[in-house]
């Protein structure tokens, strides 16, 4: 008798086992997001909401970057693969909770009779003639009982798939927020750097003409003169140069937002950047604890 005792002790570790998986498996704990103490600040007085730290381009207080911004969530490829990936998210979702549910056929008949009196008269103790309806309806209901709550976790399963499709989409929405930010002020930069080419190569142009003046007076070296043309050429290279970034710049722009047909000349490119907002006073915990990722 002890051997068998001994014997069974292995299965019914493993069913134990089994069974505090399953429990750890259906449970509901909430995860601790909290961060730890030395990651945490006082908030300032100026700390921004939530719905701030969302559409945080329009801190910049810039209009064309507002208007790019809305473009992209409207008219960008991700932006509207994102919305479809949700829809079949929503779509896949309710059809997995759906096979949890009682099911069966509904079914419905109705039928009409009329009878003529042909021959006799009809009186209240032998009625004959008049019109009969019979209606019916079955609903065979069938379910299956969760004993062990395998169908309740499959509606758990099914929440949590279409959760994190919504926290990737919402990180892509982040994402492209980010890069049509980056690109616009890259443009805006390259424009500023354009402006000082251009600028550049005008004042080494009007030197030029100045050396070759002298050198034809004989008041300069022949030599000078050369040296201020490579200068020049040196600078008109570097306008063609900075040109083609700016196009290229402006391109990506435009294909980023969903209207890489358009010509570049739609991208807002003039050499002038306005003053930066100040920094949010914002704890690194708060801006951590926005990425949907963390959340997620």
């Amino acid at each position: 008798m002890r051997r068998a005792t001994t014997a069974l002790a292995p299965a019914a570790a493993s069913l134990l086992a089994l069974a505090l998986g399953a429990c750890a498996l259906g449970g509901n704990r909430a995860p601790d997001t909290r961060l730890p103490t030395a990651s945490e600040a006082p908030k300032g007085p100026a700390a921004l909401t939530p719905a701030e730290l969302d559409r945080w381009w329009l801190l910049f207080d810039d209009a064309a970057l507002n208007s790019l911004e809305d473009e992209a969530f409207r008219l960008a490829p991700d932006a509207r693969t994102a919305t479809q990936r949700l829809l079949e998210a929503r779509a896949t979702r309710d059809s997995l909770v759906a096979q949890t549910l009682p099911s069966g056929p509904l079914s419905g008949n109705v039928k009409r009779t009329h009878t003529q009196n042909l021959d006799g008269a009809s009186s209240s103790l032998i009625p004959v003639g008049g019109d009969t309806t019979n209606e019916t309806l079955n609903f065979n209901v069938s379910w299956e009982l969760d004993f062990f709550g395998r169908l309740a976790q499959a509606r758990k399963v099914a929440n949590g798939d279409l959760a994190a499709t919504r926290f990737n989409i919402e990180g892509a929405r982040a994402a492209l927020a980010a890069s049509v930010a980056d690109d616009y002020f890259q443009v805006r930069g390259l424009a500023i750097q354009l402006q000082d080419a251009r600028e550049t190569a005008r004042v080494q142009g009007e030197l030029l003409a100045i050396a070759q003046k002298k050198a034809q007076l004989g008041l300069g070296a022949a030599a000078d003169a050369d040296r201020v043309a490579g200068d020049l050429a040196q600078a008109k290279s570097q306008v063609a140069s900075l040109e083609a970034e700016l196009h290229a710049a402006q391109r990506v722009l435009l294909v980023l937002i969903g209207r890489g047909a358009d010509p570049t000349s739609t991208v807002p490119s003039e050499p002038v950047v306005s003053d930066p907002p100040p920094p949010p006073q914002s704890v690194p915990g708060e801006l951590l604890a926005r990425r949907p990722d963390v959340r997620e």
